[in-house]
């Protein structure tokens, strides 16, 4: 599905009968063109965060934009429609649909069914269709769905519940199945500037599925012309999409660049969990974190824990362990309580003191964790995260054995350390040795991971180990804890070092964490 990008307008006010190529309410320049990355328009933990907004909160943003209405026209902010339902499909959660339904509700609710950003659903019917501040809105083609260049719109899409859901949707078939479409993650692609091939392009190397999803939906990068002029137009073979996506984004939102993950240290003794916020573009000499604050307690009753987004809001959430081989999941609540970071402990299996290990992350590369698991014979299982399938909403159903041999490793990670959207595995063996797995992709979920590859040693000095996105470019991190509590960074250069071997050098960045059972 492409989009039609470029506006066609009488230039009236120019006194001629010309066409000109303009997208109606360019943003102000807050931010400077040269800042623009075509290769990262926005972060995937930004364009994925289905939980930045509540509806209460989107309604309040529409309230801030409005400037008046037109008359005979229903501005978007008292905008009410009949919704549809919608099944469930492997992308989406489905939709239950109501009469007469704000379009602040829409937005958050298909945000939320699709795992998208609702700023970003903000953002995208602006920049099809001025909708947030127009006084005179079209809500038939507002998000632009339906609408290829080559043509006129489709009528199939019309309407405005249709525009937000099937945007929403066709964004998660281009994460879910990358390959499919024109413009990929972790590779070159070539991208013009205008329909006009004549216009040309470059070759950009895209970082992450978000700016691959920007693409394959508006397929077109700003000029040199088109960033010069935030405001305005810039020359005949500028378009101005995926610029005024990004100036938006940034003028309404702030970054579109996440700051990356913070730390959480857990104190055995007490249970208690601290939060360390990540300040690595803030703090002095780049080091990501400073102060901790309590968040939780009472966790010390897991006696096995890992943490990732098991129901897709792109929040933390934790699984955990007992002693008696329960199985449990505590859903981060972070944006109802501020007090208390995870929400009450839900049992969601049995048995799992047959696995020597467990660890979750996102295998399948649908943004909900899944979980891995070895047993004390070596046989690693997988185990698929269908939260919005299984009966009860339980995450994991039955698992399949993808491998053996994996008793030789006393530390398992779950990790994207080639920022594709598909977690890899990070592994060290007793004697220091550092092994990744790289994650196939959609080709083989039966059978996920490549063969192992050495990439480092040395690693046996530290007693406690944590990959993730410390710096926010969508690659994970690795963080080191020696016993006497120093905590060292080693950032990941997949892109730069030779071979993609992601990790070289460490920086010392703290002390003090010897305090902390476990730390995620």
């Amino acid at each position: 599905m492409t989009k039609r990008v470029l506006r066609l307008l009488l230039a009236g006010l120019l006194g001629g009968a010309a066409l000109v190529a303009v997208l109606p309410a360019s943003p102000a320049p807050a931010v400077v063109g040269s800042s623009f990355n075509p290769g990262n328009i926005i972060s995937d933990q930004i364009f994925y965060k289905s939980s930045a907004m509540n509806s209460a909160q989107v309604q309040a943003f529409l309230a801030s934009k409005y400037n008046g209405c037109a008359a005979g026209y229903v501005c978007v902010r008292d905008y009410h429609v009949d919704s549809a339902n919608r099944a469930a499909d492997g992308l989406c959660g489905g939709y239950n649909g109501l009469p007469q339904e704000s379009a602040a509700d829409i937005i958050t609710k298909v945000s939320v069914s699709c795992g998208i950003n609702p700023q970003v659903m903000l953002v995208l019917l602006q920049k099809e269709s001025s909708l947030i501040t127009t006084k005179t809105p079209n809500y038939q083609t507002s998000a632009g769905a339906g609408c290829p260049d080559t043509t006129g719109c489709d009528s199939l899409y019309f309407g405005f519940f249709n525009q937000v859901w099937t945007a929403a949707h066709q964004f998660e078939r281009y994460r879910a199945f990358p390959a499919s479409y024109g413009y990929v993650a972790g590779r070159s692609n070539f991208i013009l500037y205008n329909p006009n091939q004549a216009c040309g392009g470059t070759q950009v190397y895209i970082q992450n599925q978000a700016t691959a999803g920007l693409y394959d939906y508006t397929p077109y990068q700003p000029n040199a012309a088109s960033l010069a002029n935030l405001g305005g137009t810039g020359d005949s073979c500028s378009t101005y999409g995926n610029r005024n996506f990004w100036a938006f984004f940034n003028n309404w939102f702030g970054s579109t660049q996440s700051t990356g993950s913070p730390l959480f240290g857990v104190v055995p003794s007490t249970g208690d969990i601290w939060y360390y916020q990540n300040g690595i573009t803030s703090n002095p000499g780049g080091r990501p974190y400073g102060y901790g604050v309590q968040v939780d307690t009472g966790v010390n009753v897991y006696n096995r824990m890992t943490t990732g987004d098991v129901n897709g809001d792109s929040e933390v959430d934790l699984v955990g362990t007992k002693s008696d081989g329960t199985l449990w999941y505590r859903a981060n609540d972070t944006s109802t309580n501020q007090a208390a970071s995870w929400a009450d402990e839900r049992q969601i299996g049995s048995g799992w003191n047959a696995y020597s290990t467990i660890v979750v992350g996102d295998v399948s590369g649908d943004r909900h964790a899944d979980l891995l698991a070895v047993k004390p014979d070596g046989t690693l299982w997988y185990y698929p995260n269908n939260i919005n399938s299984n009966p009860g909403g339980y995450p994991y159903g039955g698992g399949t054995q993808i491998g053996s041999g994996w008793q030789v490793f006393d530390r398992l990670f779950l990790a994207d350390l080639n920022g594709d959207g598909f977690a890899d595995i990070l592994a060290t063996t007793p004697a220091g040795a550092l092994y990744e797995y790289i994650n196939t992709g959609t080709t083989n979920l039966a059978m996920p991971y490549s063969s192992g590859t050495q990439i480092g040693s040395g690693w046996q000095p530290f007693n406690m180990i944590v990959a993730t996105d410390v710096s926010g470019d969508g690659y994970a991190d690795v963080l080191g804890r020696t016993p006497d509590g120093n905590l060292y960074y080693y950032p990941n250069n997949w892109n730069a070092n030779p071979g993609h071997r992601p990790f070289t050098g460490g920086n010392y960045i703290g002390f003090g964490f010897d305090e902390f059972g476990q730390m995620f």
